[in-house]
């Protein structure tokens, strides 16, 4: 069981350096692993993910709605 417990511990160490040095390039910034930030055109938001790949939700911005990020990039 102490095994198997110092094994996770160093698992989810390793996992969280690894993430901690990602980062991704969009529109000339850079943002850390699962950042979110809003697109240039205030409307859509976008995330940074562990593979640098760079997610954003895709809404018309002929209107605004406000919604959590997570919910539009999950």
């Amino acid at each position: 069981m102490k095994a198997t417990l110092l094994w996770i511990v160093i698992v989810c160490t390793v996992v969280s350096v690894a993430m901690a040095q990602h980062k991704c390039q969009f529109n000339g910034n850079e943002y850390n692993t699962f950042e979110v930030f809003s697109k240039a055109d205030n409307c859509n938001v976008c995330r940074c993910f562990s593979d640098n790949e760079v997610k954003c939700s895709e809404w018309s911005c002929t209107h605004t709605v406000i919604l959590p990020p997570l919910v539009l990039l999950q």
